[in-house]
């Protein structure tokens, strides 16, 4: 997919939400990333063509959303946090209509890894959230569009679960832009970054530039460990330049929980976003 933005600007109920959001990439997997109330969901809202942008341009390759709707409701669709379904019937007969007019063994493998069987019997109108979440994410992950648009998709699942579907996103053929406060979230699924803070972009970049630098998280057992270069220290996880040899051993005298390279968490850390 190909996104472009020029000079966006965003206000709702008189609050810029978004300023000058002004960019352009191709990406197969795309995370937005910040914290609640950086513009996330608004930003995708604009992509999605839920929202007109006050001033600026966007476009979805070459579709400007807003205002080409029968264009991008054939070219993706897409899942926000918060949702509801206004159909009047259980969800296993949900899941019975979705196999009629989508690939069967597609959607049985989906609703087996959400254990939708467990609440077959609910009704859609009385879903709780977190179900609403799994029906939504079965409805999305099956349709034939191009593109998927997930916000917070996961912030109901359960480990297993969560195991589960990220692995089925991984391997999906499907372009996909997700929305989360999780590094790891963004860092296993995706291979290109966007960070957000009060509607502005703070850093973009691919996987290439999130680990191009010889650093470290390291998740401290121990406090006031000797030979580390520390660029950013969270408490219990530093960001530092050390050798891998030296981390290895203080693994294996158990003064460190582990390490991997730094990606997001040092990206945060240089702009001040802990702060």
């Amino acid at each position: 997919m190909k996104l472009i933005f020029e000079h966006l600007f965003k206000y709702l109920n008189n609050n810029l939400i978004l300023k000058d959001i002004d960019f352009s990439l191709e990406s197969r997997k795309l995370a937005i990333i910040g914290h609640n109330g950086s513009g996330k969901t608004t930003l995708l809202s604009l992509i999605a063509g839920l929202l007109k942008p006050d001033e600026g341009y966007v476009s979805i390759d070459g579709i400007e959303p807003f205002f080409e709707r029968e264009k991008i409701v054939k070219h993706l669709s897409f899942i926000f946090e918060k949702g509801n379904y206004s159909y009047n019937m259980s969800v296993g007969n949900y899941v019975k209509i979705l196999k009629k007019i989508r690939d069967e063994k597609y959607v049985n493998d989906i609703a087996d890894i959400l254990e939708l069987s467990k609440f077959e019997n609910a009704n859609m109108k009385e879903l709780s959230t977190g179900q609403a979440q799994l029906v939504y994410l079965l409805s999305v992950l099956t349709s034939n569009k191009k593109i998927i648009i997930l916000d917070e998709p996961f912030s109901h699942l359960d480990p297993g679960r969560y195991i589960k579907i990220t692995k089925f996103i991984q391997n999906m053929e499907k372009d996909f832009i997700l929305a989360t406060q999780s590094f790891n979230e963004a860092e296993e699924l995706c291979d290109e970054y966007i960070v957000l803070k009060e509607g502005e972009i703070l850093w973009k970049g691919s996987k290439k530039d999130l680990y191009k630098n010889n650093l470290f998280e390291i998740y401290l057992n121990e406090n006031n460990i000797p030979g580390l270069n520390v660029i950013s220290d969270m408490g219990k996880v530093l960001i530092a330049e050390a050798r891998i040899d030296y981390l290895v051993k203080l693994l294996e005298d158990g003064k460190i929980l582990g390490f991997k390279r730094a990606g997001l968490r040092r990206i945060y850390g240089e702009i001040n976003l802990f702060n």
